[in-house]
């Protein structure tokens, strides 16, 4: 897979960024410089207002690179020219540039860690697993956002979404957000889920996530539920322009990851206002880690996220990615059982919802009783540390 070589920058400075672009490929021809992977410049923009950035996508970035020696990546050695360029031109100025070098934004089961694992049919059950009752009180009810692929339109859900949802597909992505929508109705069945698909199969940039993500800022949402990650060294800027916006009106909670002992760096979870949840197993008042889950130091949580059991699709399921040949054979039940971090953070999202209802409180103050609360009262919900 080719990672794009795209730079963020402000939108106030996309023209000195374009020109200082310019400016170095002039420098570059002047130097009768080979080509390496094309001409050096710009190969696409595009401005969002509401993120107050600017993408570029550049060509050439190679050959650019092939000019600077040292082991560094080839956009960051391009970043470093276009810095230097900036520096001798404005009296030591520069725009502040943002590198994009992430494989992506994932969402489970499509290929978002190595220990990601696909879901098992229940089609051997005989009656509906029960994933929650209890009434609904509209004047009242706390509102969860869900940033996750499309949901489809599970009979247990009936009645407590709105936003975007389907009631056919054509792969195993709606899967992911109505498993992480029915467990979040089991646990507080008076909330409201707000469905806006960010993802769907396979891979997807930060810029289209982040992009997405805005369809949640005229929602009033209270809680916003992010079952999905993308793995990158560098600040993750377009996620953060977004959540920079709806987290001043709501609580973010983000899945921890499904990669175990590597060491990796997951964004959302990792922004230090989002709760990044990991996976376990309780039994009881036991609790254990599950291997999947990594020992990082930006979790806040820990609660139930394997062997899970919520609504699916129904029928044969056919997961996309290549590596993925798993299928699920005309399931007699549109259930499934499923674990992951995904799973977990769904759980305390619904945990905070629930709090919110019963006791008319705040997302905000419902997380204050998670993260501070004695043992008894906040079990299952575990801190590492």
């Amino acid at each position: 897979m080719t990672v794009p070589h795209t730079l963020y920058v402000d939108i106030v400075n996309r023209a000195v960024a374009e020109s200082l672009i310019d400016a170095v490929a002039k420098d570059l021809t002047d130097s009768a410089v080979s080509p390496v992977d094309g001409t050096f410049g710009v190969a696409a923009t595009e401005s969002s207002p509401e993120l107050g950035l600017t993408k570029l996508e550049l060509s050439g970035v190679l050959t650019a690179a092939s000019t600077v020696p040292g082991p560094a990546q080839g956009l960051t050695k391009a970043l470093g020219l276009l810095e230097a360029k900036s520096r001798a031109l404005y009296q030591g100025w520069t725009p502040e540039f943002h590198l994009e070098d992430d494989e992506g934004v994932y969402t489970s089961p499509h290929v978002k860690a190595i220990f990601d694992r696909v879901p098992e049919p229940l089609g051997a059950l005989n009656v509906a697993p029960d994933i929650g009752t209890g009434g609904w009180n509209p004047p009242g009810h706390p509102r969860v956002g869900i940033a996750d692929t499309l949901v489809y339109r599970h009979p247990v859900l009936a009645g407590h979404v709105v936003g975007d949802s389907t009631a056919t597909f054509t792969d195993a992505s709606p899967g992911h957000a109505t498993f992480v929508a029915g467990i979040i109705r089991r646990q507080a069945p008076d909330a409201l889920l707000v469905c806006h698909p960010v993802l769907g199969p396979g891979r997807h940039d930060a810029w289209s996530v982040a992009k997405s993500l805005l369809a949640f800022l005229d929602d009033d949402i209270d809680i916003l539920n992010m079952s999905f990650g993308q793995i990158t060294e560098n600040s993750a800027t377009p996620l953060r322009r977004a959540l920079d916006r709806i987290g001043k009106r709501a609580v973010l909670v983000a899945s921890g990851g499904n990669f175990g002992g590597v060491q990796a760096t997951l964004y959302p979870a990792k922004f230090p206002d989002v709760v990044a949840v990991g996976s376990g197993t309780v039994t009881g008042d036991t609790f254990e880690l599950a291997t999947s889950t990594p020992n990082a130091s930006w979790l806040d949580l820990v609660t139930q996220g394997e062997n899970v059991v919520g609504p699916f699709l129904p029928g044969e399921v056919h997961f996309t990615e290549p590596e993925r040949a798993t299928k699920i054979y005309d399931a007699l039940q549109p259930y499934a059982r499923w674990s992951g971090s995904s799973f977990a953070a769904a759980y305390v999202s619904g945990e905070l919802a629930r709090r919110m209802a019963e006791h008319q409180i705040s997302a905000f103050d419902a997380l204050d009783q998670l993260l501070n609360g004695q043992a008894a009262d906040i079990a299952p919900y575990r801190r590492l540390r």
